[in-house]
């Protein structure tokens, strides 16, 4: 639990202990006792959890008095938490001081004059869902019209005499742009305090073609009684690698805020910066179930949504009269024990009719006429066990089954296909260090963890295309409604070990996965991933016949091309302005991202390295620069002697025959400055300059090519918040 959400834990406790006490300022007594069947008993055991508070403060019985005292004790404690673990970074999330402070008063004054303040408190208790809302808006650094009526949002004023940037060989789709200017509008109107209706707005003006397009993009009410939550509209979801993921392109541990704001542009676009979740459209509902009194369990929480899935979509398409005839359909449930353990379960079912046009009558010698099922589930225990003071032991996985139907009117073309990554993990004080066992079977299909986050790598262009956003628009539509694009083509230059993250079928193997935190003073933390993993069968296929299952890469023979992964991706970050005795803070980050590639075909490496240092040289101006080479080196196999490579369905071998080897020794380094200027709270200025130099050599059937370029890309930035 963040120092954010413990803030609002005991901002809510506070006022359930208000709640429990009954009516009248006659009939209120500090020095009542608390009955052992109120929630305060269950959330102060929460805080002793934490470490904000002692175990023999949490016993029963407790007057109000005593619950008070304890809750002002945690929130002391909190206060002495957060001073010694600042974060690494500046971060946007600011605890507001001022309602604290605000707290701390109310208490002061009702210990002095109960009377005086009962009615307040009891007010404050009846609007304490607004409240929360407005806090939250409030550390975000929203503006709130009226009682009701709130708008906040951002946006930014792009101006780029010619970009064509690259990061890590990964191209960015910002190529001879003049301006482009985006606002986001963020609506809602609480109609009472467990109602309100959201909605978000979107202003384009692009210059090269001058056009200024408003796009409402999402729509949502949502309804939050103290017993269960209910978004009707468009609302967000995501639950795991295996089932439900959407999973970030920008593979770093370490992201320089160049870099990082760069690739969050299109994400906004597409995703709206709700990474990792999906944007979903439906009806999603949730339940709070505690059990106070109950020895061992102390909560299960369930969760279901249906989500519509519009297979005629068109960009500007309309929300209301639209019909919908593809469904995914999830759940969720977690059950928490009181201590330890915890099961979450999940499961997701996919329909998709292949063909856009839904009365086309079905052909079982056509496969572009089938329909397809997707069912996959998994449970996931967690268990954590404490051994000493800051340590825990544990152990996490996540067991999964999904099942393809690839067409719905003949099982025997079915396919299924377990799943499992997971193993034992230790945590001491902020560290954490996660011991994987990974296997995905060959035949895995979960087509909503194995997508990419916002855009697909197009084969015949070998280009990245980010999909533009409609009216009210279905954001990945094109990605999975499509069964034969669920597996894009991927760059085996960048992403050749888990190209669709961890639920990349046809991998087994063992990793490690850590978050270390050292040094106080230097606030030293490396976040890093290293994997050992090997295919499974290879990229297997069935044949042009339908008879048997070949290589998809080697069709003369039913010999796969088995591949063996070395992957790591570490990310080291410093502070060093103590230690400098710097007045303004000075960090520095180091990115080390490796894959290499051994099969019969050959050996590929790939590996990027990205240096950055930031300095706050006055409190209003930010400093970064970074540099790094990428470098890919070695003999692989891709669509059409391409780098671009896909792991196809069993009964669509449309690639059958069309991969070839390739050979590339390619070099990129790039060097980026920053300026980041603060005008207002609201509001940043960046100029950036980026220089990229290229020098590749690539060979393919017989063509051998050359390339050798400086780029140089020069632009400015103005963003806000409101």
């Amino acid at each position: 639990m963040n120092p954010p959400s413990k803030v609002r834990l005991i901002i809510i406790l506070f006022f359930m202990l208000v709640a429990s006490t009954g009516a009248s300022a006659a009939g209120l007594s500090l020095f009542e006792k608390v009955p052992q069947s109120n929630a305060a008993y269950v959330e102060l055991a929460q805080l002793a959890k934490d470490n904000l508070l002692k175990k023999d403060e949490v016993r029963y019985p407790l007057t109000r008095y005593e619950v008070a005292q304890d809750i002002l004790q945690a929130n002391r404690n909190l206060e002495t938490q957060k001073s010694h673990s600042t974060p690494f970074f500046d971060s946007d999330l600011k605890i507001d001081q001022t309602d604290l402070t605000s707290l701390q008063q109310a208490y002061q004054a009702e210990v002095a004059a109960v009377k005086k303040d009962v009615q307040k408190l009891q007010k404050e208790e009846q609007t304490l869902n607004l409240r929360e809302y407005r806090i939250f808006k409030k550390l975000n650094n929203d503006i709130i019209f009226g009682h009701a009526i709130r708008v906040d949002g951002s946006g930014v004023f792009w101006m780029v005499p010619y970009s064509k940037e690259y990061g890590l060989g990964l191209a960015y789709p910002f190529s001879n742009r003049y301006f482009q200017t985006v606002l986001n509008l963020n609506a809602s109107v609480e109609v009472a305090p467990q109602v309100n209706w959201k909605s978000e707005f979107q202003i384009l003006a692009n210059e090269p073609q001058q056009s200024v397009t408003i796009l409402l993009r999402r729509m949502t009410i949502h309804l939050d009684p103290s017993f269960m939550s209910m978004d009707i509209g468009d609302f967000y979801q995501a639950y795991t690698p295996l089932t439900l993921w959407n999973r970030d392109d920008l593979d770093l541990e370490y992201k320089p805020e160049t870099l990082n704001r760069i690739d969050e542009y299109p994400k906004s676009l597409v995703y709206l910066n709700h990474e990792p979740e999906y944007p979903l459209r439906g009806l999603k509902v949730g339940t709070r179930i505690f059990w106070p009194q109950s020895p061992a369990v102390k909560s299960f929480n369930i969760s279901v949504f249906a989500d519509m899935v519009n297979n005629n979509y068109q960009i500007g398409g309309t929300y209301v009269g639209t019909t919908f005839n593809n469904w995914i359909f999830g759940g969720k449930g977690v059950l928490s024990f009181r201590k330890y353990l915890t099961i979450s379960g999940y499961a997701v079912l996919y329909d998709v009719p292949f063909n856009s046009n839904p009365t086309v009558t079905y052909n079982p010698n056509v496969p572009t006429l089938w329909a397809q099922q997707y069912q996959v589930g998994s449970v996931v225990p967690n268990l954590k066990i404490p051994v000493a003071a800051g340590v825990t032991i544990g152990v996490k996985m996540e067991l999964a089954d999904a099942l393809l139907r690839d067409d719905i009117f003949n099982s025997g073309r079915n396919v299924s296909g377990p799943a499992v990554i997971g193993g034992p993990n230790i945590q001491f004080g902020r560290s954490i260090i996660q011991l994987n066992y990974i296997r995905i079977s060959p035949s895995y299909y979960s087509p909503l963890a194995q997508l990419r986050q916002y855009d697909s790598y197009d084969a015949t262009t070998a280009a990245f295309s980010a999909f533009a956003p409609g009216l009210l628009g279905f954001p990945f539509f094109t990605q999975i409604t499509d069964p034969s694009g669920i597996y894009r083509f991927y760059n085996r230059l960048t992403d050749n070990v888990f190209p669709y993250g961890l639920a990349t079928p046809d991998r087994q193997g063992i990793g490690v996965q850590f978050a270390l935190h050292f040094l106080h003073n230097l606030k030293l933390q490396i976040p890093g991933k290293i994997y050992f993993v090997s295919e499974i069968s290879g990229n297997m296929v069935v044949n042009k016949s339908g008879t048997e299952f070949v290589s998809l890469e080697n069709p003369t023979s039913t010999t796969p091309v088995i591949r063996h992964f070395i992957y790591v991706n570490i990310g080291p970050q410093i502070h060093l302005q103590h230690v400098l005795n710097l007045d303004q803070p000075f960090n520095v980050g180091l990115n080390i991202r490796d894959e290499n590639t051994q099969s019969s075909i050959g050996n590929l490496n790939s590996i990027g390295v990205i240096l950055g240092i930031d300095r706050r040289i006055v409190p209003k101006w930010w400093l970064e620069v970074g540099t790094g080479p990428f470098h890919s080196q070695g003999v692989e196999s891709g669509y059409e002697g391409t780098p671009t490579a896909q792991y196809t369905f069993w009964f669509d071998n449309g690639d059958l025959g069309d991969f070839s080897n390739f050979s590339i020794n390619e070099s990129n380094w790039e060097y980026f400055l920053s300026n980041t200027f603060s005008i207002t709270k609201q509001s940043k200025l960046y100029l950036d300059w980026i220089v990229e130099k290229v020098n590749s050599a690539f060979s393919t059937n017989g063509s051998n090519q050359n390339l050798s370029t400086v780029t140089n890309t020069v632009d400015a930035e103005y963003a806000i918040k409101f």
